[in-house]
């Protein structure tokens, strides 16, 4: 090999070894950037040029190259791989222009449920998502769950961003709470916003904007109740925030200077009342539920028998053969700790307005029962025929109803205890719901109003508990009964020693010898051919 040669061999290695360098640039840019960037266009095309500028350097190692036998079985290797490719391309280009699901997990968790499926066959028209994420393992989850959505309604625009990237992008929305996911989903002219990425909430979404009006909450004025608009720890500012969220228009109703409950109302929620409801509020309110109406009563223990209404416990008692009893819950069992005035529940009975709580937890600050009264000979003419009588909220089987008042002024010094013939044992029940035999009527009583006043809606799912019960009121029961899926765990235990060391000799010793044995095999073979 003379000078000229070996300065040409030289000049080639150096061409190949920057062609290489180029293309590992241009490579590692588009797996970084997920895009070819001007950086790997720059790395591809030098990693070009070079290679070129080799083949015209050294065309005597190029000629070598091309037709050694490496070459022509890696050519074969190739064009197979070509041809698997191209396979893949036709086989996905398909998938994507026509989509088919199969879910084969235990509880179908990567599926929407039929109830979703349902309201989506229902839209017409574009839907828009604008989400907001500063978490990508939070946004990457979401565009899962969308994905979903848009399987069954491709007309279903998403588009994400970061707030703490795009500021004003976020101003515009009105985004402020950065740290948590946000999304508004827009439809019609409308649009919602949910802060948590789920099924329930955004088909609930969906469903409060595809409804041509949005249902009226009138909350009963004129007697001590709790108000819409106070801040203070006993107001329902943040209930009356929490139901204009969700979907709901809420304003005040004094039956003593209106006649009628207007006839766009959805339901009455009397909350917390200090004085007696009158007997012509309780005939107006009675007109309007027989009607066809709904109304939530909130009644909080009343130590002074001036607060009970008489009017209302005599049409809950013959027209619904129900009753709240004089009494306060103390459960020792499920409590806040240290007040046992202060149950807590984490079940709900077969009423629907449980189904969507998915076990989670709320609680009642002094709390009283609730019981079913059976029809006697004075109510059967006015009792509602079989009216169903569902528990919603009950306590534990050791608490009891307190009755004793004089007990009860002692607390905390001096705790009452059950006095059997005076005191009802539990379970009691704290929340029921009731509907006429036609299910047009609905009633629904919670013997406490503390739980959804301010000081405690946030709490635990309290305030979820509350819309829950005005979603069945007003027979948005869709709104409800979705619930997150769980995930099935499966495991497989192998009680007998004999199979474990049996599966531990087969994968840990027998498959590596065979690997090997072959191999080994293979090269004997080979060495003999030669």
């Amino acid at each position: 090999m003379n000078g000229n040669e070996s300065r040409r061999e030289r000049i080639g290695n150096i061409l190949l070894t920057l062609a290489l360098v180029g293309l590992a640039a241009g490579v590692g840019t588009l797996l970084v950037e997920r895009r070819l960037t001007l950086v790997g266009e720059i790395g591809f095309g030098v990693a070009g040029a070079l290679l070129l500028t080799f083949v015209i350097v050294e065309p005597a190692r190029t000629r070598i190259w091309i037709t050694s036998r490496q070459v022509r079985y890696g050519s074969n290797a190739m064009m197979m791989s070509l041809i698997l490719l191209a396979i893949l391309s036709v086989g996905n280009f398909l998938a994507d222009r026509h989509p088919y699901r199969i879910d084969v997990t235990a509880n179908r968790s990567l599926s929407l449920a039929p109830q979703t499926v349902d309201v989506l066959d229902t839209l017409e028209g574009p839907v828009r998502v604008v989400g907001f994420f500063t978490s990508p393992t939070t946004r990457d989850r979401a565009a899962d769950l969308l994905d979903q959505y848009r399987y069954h309604y491709p007309d279903l625009a998403v588009e994400f961003h970061d707030p703490a990237v795009e500021y004003s992008q976020a101003l515009e929305w009105g985004v402020t709470d950065t740290w948590r996911p946000t999304l508004f989903i827009l439809y019609e002219g409308r649009q919602e916003k949910i802060n948590v990425v789920s099924e329930r909430e955004i088909t609930s979404a969906l469903v409060r904007l595809s409804r041509e009006t949005r249902p009226v909450v009138y909350f009963l004025t004129g007697h001590g109740e709790r108000d819409l608009e106070d801040p203070g720890d006993g107001g329902l500012s943040t209930l009356g925030e929490r139901l204009e969220e969700e979907g709901f228009q809420v304003a005040p109703l004094n039956l003593l200077i209106t006649a009628t409950v207007p006839a766009d109302a959805s339901a009455v929620v009397i909350a917390g009342p200090r004085r007696p409801l009158s007997q012509e509020e309780v005939d107006r309110l009675a007109a309007y539920v027989d009607d066809g109406g709904a109304a939530m009563l909130l009644l909080d223990p009343a130590p002074d028998p001036e607060m009970e209404s008489p009017a209302l416990a005599d049409w809950l008692a013959d027209r619904w053969g129900g009753a709240f009893r004089e009494d306060l819950v103390i459960d020792p069992a499920s409590y806040i700790y240290p007040m046992p005035t202060i149950p807590v529940a984490v079940s709900y009975g077969n009423s629907p307005i449980g189904r969507g709580m998915g076990g989670a937890g709320t609680y009642f600050v002094e709390a009283r029962s609730i019981v079913q009264i059976t029809a006697t000979q004075g109510t059967t003419d006015t009792l509602a025929a079989s009216p169903y009588f569902v528990p919603l909220v009950q306590t534990s089987t050791e608490s009891w109803g307190e009755t004793s008042w004089a007990q009860l002024a002692k607390i905390p010094e001096t705790w009452p205890s059950y006095d059997d013939g005076e005191d009802v044992q539990g379970p009691l029940d704290i929340a029921v719901t009731l509907e006429d035999a036609e299910g047009e009527a609905r009633l629904a009583l919670f013997g406490d109003s503390h739980f959804c006043a301010n000081m405690a809606v946030r709490d635990l799912a309290n305030g979820d508990l509350f819309i829950n019960t005005l979603n069945w009121l007003t027979e948005d029961e869709e709104l409800i009964s979705l619930r997150p899926q769980s995930d099935v765990d499966r495991y497989v235990t192998i009680q007998s020693n004999l199979v474990r060391n049996g599966i531990f000799a087969v994968l840990v010793v027998l498959v590596p010898l065979a690997v090997l044995g072959i191999g080994g095999l293979v090269m004997l073979v080979r060495r003999a051919r030669r």
